[in-house]
C-alpha cells in the first residue's frame, strides 16, 4: 500500500496512520510525505509528485495477467 502524507493536514491525524500501521505488516506500507501541501494533497504543491509516484509504484508493484485482465499479487 502506498500512502501520501501531508506534513500538516487539519483533517486527518495520526491516528489515522497509526491503524494502517497495525493493521499492515511493515513491508506492504510505503509512506510518502507531502511537504508543500495540506488535506487535498493532489490538488496542492505536491500533486505531480503523488501522480508520477503512483503511477510508478503501480508499475513496480502491480501487474495484469495478459487477457484475463485480473491482477496478480
Amino acid at each position: 500500500m502506498l500512502v501520501y502524507r501531508s506534513d500538516v493536514d487539519h483533517v486527518v491525524g495520526p491516528p489515522s496512520m497509526r491503524v494502517l500501521e497495525a493493521g499492515l505488516r511493515p513491508e506492504l506500507l510505503t509512506v510518502r510525505a507531502c511537504h508543500d501541501s495540506y488535506h487535498v494533497a493532489t490538488m496542492d504543491n505536491d500533486a505531480q509528485a503523488i501522480f508520477t509516484g503512483s503511477l510508478q509504484f503501480i508499475q513496480e508493484h502491480g501487474s495484469v495477467q495478459e487477457g484475463r485482465g485480473e491482477a496478480r499479487t
